[in-house]
């Protein structure tokens, strides 16, 4: 029987240039790998050895961020703030509620201080309150809920919100001050709280009536320079073990400066003070 001729064509012949355009497909890929991570990263080197070692049993996908600028491009966080931008910082509440006064023409109304551990706010009663009320006027609800959106982007970086209230000595006047007061505070305080602007175990509220005066009670403007609300927000990333930190507190919340024992004059002894002739 003769035997078949070996066809030098036919169906399989070509088989091999399937597999020769396998390997250089996979050498191609494998050269754009080592291409891409050029500039190592040790995240996209894990993920191409865990492949390798696995052989092809996990698949990762390694994704740029979506915004590059906004990882480790991102500038240093500053006190400036755009329009309308909330604060993401201590140091920027002061900045956005320094902004709002100034864009709103409340510059004589209310004041803002920043101390090293606080930031001070303190506004002319009219705003808040009418005379010898303690209900909260929707001007003054307006203001709160403005300032208060601001001290709520930061809350997780106050210790104590404040809220101070104040009277003037008024003649002939039959009314309550400390009362007067303390329910201005104490209004003030809860709409900040009933507004959520900040924890509740945060808020405090104090009246001190006409005993803290900040011009001499000889004239109606003056009264109404002492006529005023307060509210103290301290920052608890503060150290307070600093001297200078511990007195700005104290004299904020006592009306004095604080002296060390060590400082205080002492009184003679006179029981061991002897004559002499």
């Amino acid at each position: 029987m003769a035997r078949r001729k070996k066809s030098s064509g036919g169906e399989g012949g070509a088989n091999w240039m399937d597999t020769y355009g396998d390997m250089v497909t996979l050498l191609l890929t494998f050269f754009v790998m080592l291409y891409a991570s050029s500039s190592f990263d040790e995240g996209k080197w894990q993920y191409i050895l865990q492949a390798f070692q696995s052989h092809g049993a996990y698949a990762n996908t390694i994704v740029a961020p979506e915004n590059p600028d906004s990882a480790s491009d991102k500038p240093f966080v500053t006190d400036e703030l755009g329009e309308g931008e909330l604060p993401e910082t201590f140091d920027q509440l002061y900045q956005y509620l320094e902004n709002y006064v100034n864009d709103n023409n409340l510059k004589g109304e209310v004041e803002v201080k920043k101390g090293e551990a606080n930031v001070y706010l303190k506004f002319q009663n009219h705003i808040f309150f009418s005379g010898d009320s303690d209900v909260l006027l929707d001007s003054g609800k307006k203001v709160l809920t403005a300032i208060g959106t601001g001290v709520k982007a930061v809350d997780d970086k106050i210790m104590i919100v404040k809220v101070c209230g104040h009277t003037a000595i008024s003649p002939g006047s039959k009314i309550d001050d400390m009362a007067l007061s303390s329910g201005r505070a104490v209004s003030v305080g809860n709409y900040l709280r009933d507004k959520k602007i900040c924890a509740p175990e945060k808020l405090i509220s104090a009246g001190y009536g006409s005993f803290r005066p900040v011009a001499p009670n000889n004239s109606e403007a003056n009264r109404a320079k002492n006529r005023r609300v307060e509210i103290v927000i301290v920052r608890n990333d503060a150290d307070f073990t600093d001297q200078s930190v511990i007195n700005e507190l104290l004299k904020l919340d006592f009306g004095t400066d604080f002296v060390p024992p060590e400082e205080t004059p002492k009184k003679a002894d006179s029981s061991s003070t002897k004559a002499t002739k």
